[in-house]
């Protein structure tokens, strides 16, 4: 969605909320009604209040600043009423209505007409060089050396990057006006200068280095070259003979944020208007945001969505936030994913009660840009230490206990769905070599680029994680024998073709797996102990194969 869409549905939901504005104070109105001179917290004030403080924090989120001003000066004679248990009088009554006539009477702001006064058709255009899906992952390597930039594409081809080299800076600047790639790799002396790379970033209009990971590369690595590639904003300066390893490693860790799955959001408010507004405003900034307005739907929400954070209002209609935070926490599932409260309560007991059921307090009206800023932050956070409880920590693949656990996982599902799942685990071949004759600095490096190709070559369905040293496996649903052998082998042949670096020498791996079936058996354990058998079947074969577990089942 562009910019301009974007105001046009902000806009018609704030009309929305202009139009529902004299229900509202309709209802006020109704409640009032119900009050009974000589009463004490009775059910109609305590309704009353908490409608008020609903309006208060709705009309601010709307940009209706004097209508929610006004709600707040009468939210606070009601509280005062609650707290200090006061009995209602026939006078106070009056005054209540008084001020919701007068509440009425407010005018409400409409920018609407100033949007339409200050916005053209051609506002707010998609510019031509937009950037492509990230699932695509382009690459434009600006590399005068052919057989460099040809080396560079075939390596980076086996860890799913799409790659298109360009030997004049002409030929680039073309592309790049047609498409923005998703990385930029530039070398720094090319044909046209010394420093011609960095000074075609710097001269260059089609992009931003804010816009455009780039990654300089060159045989130079003295200070010129260095703070010519800073100063055009390079994230990244690899020296040659390059390390592919490294470069892709580099590639992942600019890429990553923008290529990570969106985060998950649940939008837990009984004002339908309001949540949509926070929703859409999610929605443009790439998160994935859902709304609940029902207390008594949100496990059903949850379990459907899996939200990897939750936005919930501290009042909910006739249940309390708190409660239903705390029957969130109820379930192990949503037990460590953080609630942040969204409220226009001031009350400093409430808003410490919230933060004790919670993990933060947000009060409303909240501005759309530090919504944004505050969900991003907290996911991000929420991901890492999701990360560290469940994936190893030089891979990022899931770690043994979690692999384990998705094994079962998937064998019930297999099983309720009448399917077939193959388990393959494999190891690397003498690996033990690579770090007598390398150092386990690059035994790590090997590592990682198998744990990368695993990731990149799999099914987003499939599941892949680290038993530990150089063992890994890797769970596929859905497929035959067949096919769980073609994946393994393609697998098998592109890690091959992998150069490795170390010490100004190249060399490469290879590893041996093992395939299993869960026609064998669906109990987890039998499967990871035929699938080593099969492996060790491989390794005993020579290495560098694959062979399939042909158990009886039990």
């Amino acid at each position: 969605m562009d910019e301009k869409n974007l105001h046009l549905q902000l806009l018609e939901l704030q009309q929305k909320y202009i139009r529902s504005v004299p229900d509202r104070l309709q209802i006020l109105t109704e409640e009032i009604t119900q009050l009974r001179a000589g009463q004490t917290n009775s059910a109609p004030l305590k309704q009353l209040y908490r409608l008020t403080h609903s309006l208060k924090g709705s009309a601010g989120t709307f940009d209706q600043q004097p209508l929610s001003d006004a709600a707040s000066r009468l939210e606070q004679q009601l509280q005062h009423l609650l707290t200090e248990n006061h009995p209602v009088d026939q006078a106070t009554i009056n005054q209540l209505s008084e001020q919701l006539r007068r509440m009425r009477n407010l005018p409400l702001k409409d920018t609407s007409q100033e949007h339409t006064a200050n916005t053209s058709d051609s506002a707010c255009p998609v510019p031509l060089n937009s950037r492509k899906n990230m699932d695509s992952r382009t690459v434009y390597v600006i590399e005068d050396d052919q057989a460099q930039a040809d080396e560079i594409g075939y390596q980076l081809t086996h860890f799913n990057y799409q790659v298109k080299t360009f030997q004049t800076l002409a030929s680039a600047r073309s592309a790049i006006n047609q498409q923005l790639p998703d990385a930029l790799l530039v070398d720094i002396c090319l044909a046209e200068g010394m420093l011609a790379g960095p000074d075609f970033v710097d001269q260059s209009q089609q992009f931003t280095a804010e816009q455009l990971p780039l990654i300089f590369i060159s045989t130079r690595s003295d200070w010129k070259a260095r703070y010519a590639a800073a100063c055009a904003g390079g994230r990244a300066y690899l020296t040659k003979p390059l390390d592919f390893t490294r470069l892709t490693e580099t590639l992942d860790e600019l890429l990553l944020e923008e290529g990570q799955e969106p985060l998950r959001v649940l939008i837990i408010d009984d004002d339908l208007l309001l949540a949509n507004h926070f929703k859409l405003v999610l929605q443009q900034a790439g998160i994935q945001a859902e709304v609940v307005s029902s207390a008594n739907k949100v496990l059903s929400a949850a379990a459907k969505h899996q939200p990897e954070l939750i936005l919930l209002d501290l009042h909910m209609g006739e249940i309390s936030g708190l409660d239903v935070a705390q029957v969130i926490r109820q379930h192990q599932e949503l037990f460590s994913t953080p609630i942040i409260f969204i409220s226009s309560e001031k009350n400093l007991r409430l808003q410490y009660q919230a933060l004790l059921q919670g993990d933060h307090f947000l009060e409303k009206p909240v501005p759309d840009s530090f919504l944004v800023d505050f969900v991003l932050s907290q996911g991000r956070r929420s991901r890492h230490l999701a990360a560290m409880m469940y994936h190893d920590g030089l891979t990022g693949l899931l770690n043994q206990i979690t692999l384990t656990f998705r094994l079962e996982s998937e064998l019930a599902n297999a099983d309720r769905q009448n399917k077939t799942l193959h388990l393959v685990m494999l190891d690397l071949d003498n690996f033990k070599q690579v770090n007598d004759n390398h150092g386990h600095g690059v035994g790590d490096r090997v590592l990682k680029s198998l744990a990368r190709l695993l990731k990149d070559r799999l099914r987003k369905s499939d599941h892949v994680g680290r038993l530990g040293g150089e063992e890994f496996a890797f769970i596929l649903p859905d497929t035959t024998t067949e096919q769980a052998l073609t994946i393994t082998e393609e697998l098998r042949a592109h890690f091959n073709k992998l150069t490795h670096n170390a010490d100004d020498q190249e060399f490469h791996c290879s590893f041996s797996a093992g395939i299993v079936s869960s026609a064998l058996s669906h109990d987890g354990n039998q499967l990871l102990e035929a699938a080593d058998m099969s492996l060790y079947q491989a390794k005993h074969q020579g290495r560098n194969q694959s062979c399939v577990y042909h158990g009886q089942k039990e």
